[in-house]
């Protein structure tokens, strides 16, 4: 899970992994990407509002 606890903003460690992501995806000519972001959330059930956005949204 990445919390930084009392922020109202994403925390530095979603910040961060999306700006690898962001940079691996440009060096390797993903053009259109879009980050689905559970920030606080645990990863260990799908009861967060992004993965089902993620998993409903058509391809």
């Amino acid at each position: 899970m990445s919390k930084d606890d009392g922020l109202l903003e994403e925390s530095n460690s979603i910040v961060n992994k999306k700006a690898m992501l962001d940079e691996y995806a440009k060096k390797n000519g993903f053009l259109n990407i879009y980050h689905y972001t559970d920030d606080g959330y645990s990863g260990g059930n799908f009861e967060r509002l992004s993965w089902e956005q993620m998993i409903t949204e058509p391809i």
